[in-house]
């Protein structure tokens, strides 16, 4: 993660820029000064809805919806409930496909809820249909980085300084941590390989 991250506030819309570090905290909009995250989904509009999904630095979950949608009032209260869970690190929003069908029609809604994940202005993944909250949680999950990947870093830093002990002691820290963490599997492959140590490589990348 950055040492800062552009948010969107949820109420005047201005761009704030957040250290990092500040986000367990639950830092306010520098302009209305109103929190940047309240624990709830947030309830968007076409007029609003570009600038929360290119300028936030988090990945912005979109639940396309209708009031009258049985299965979207099924979905609402897991993802409300996962809005408070994984706040600060994603942002879930709403739309209502009704009242902003020219939008839905632009992000290729045709049955709801459809729910897009969105990083970096670019839709990375979907579903469509209430979920299970299992489910949700195991797509919003998809969308962080791992807990693992600071530690691949410093690896990385250590490989490059020629810390080779180091760095395997890293990687294996990685790997434990996060053992589906594909890259630190491979950045480990390619130590052992450098090292001679063919055989682990091969069992590890097996």
């Amino acid at each position: 993660m950055n040492d800062s991250l552009h948010l969107v506030c949820p109420h005047c819309h201005a761009v704030n820029r957040v250290p990092a570090s500040r986000l367990p905290q639950g830092p306010n909009c520098g302009q209305c000064h109103q929190p940047l995250f309240n624990a709830h989904p947030v309830e968007l509009s076409s007029a609003d809805f570009a600038k929360h999904i290119t300028r936030n630095d988090i990945p912005v979950v979109v639940d396309f919806w209708a009031p009258w949608c049985g299965p979207c009032r099924s979905l609402g209260p897991i993802l409300e409930k996962l809005a408070a869970e994984f706040q600060g690190r994603i942002r879930v929003v709403k739309i209502n496909s009704d009242e902003n069908q020219a939008l839905a029609g632009q992000f290729g809604v045709r049955g709801i809820p459809n729910v897009k994940a969105v990083v970096d202005g670019q839709v990375v993944n979907e579903f469509t249909g209430a979920l299970p909250e299992s489910a949700v949680r195991e797509f919003i999950d998809s969308l962080l980085p791992s807990p693992a990947e600071p530690l691949r870093l410093e690896a990385q830093a250590a490989r490059a300084r020629g810390e080779g002990d180091a760095t395997r002691k890293l990687l294996l820290q990685a790997i434990r941590l996060d053992p589906k963490h594909e890259q630190a599997r491979l950045d480990l492959g390619d130590v052992l390989l450098d090292a001679g140590d063919f055989p682990e490589a091969q069992r590890l990348l097996d």
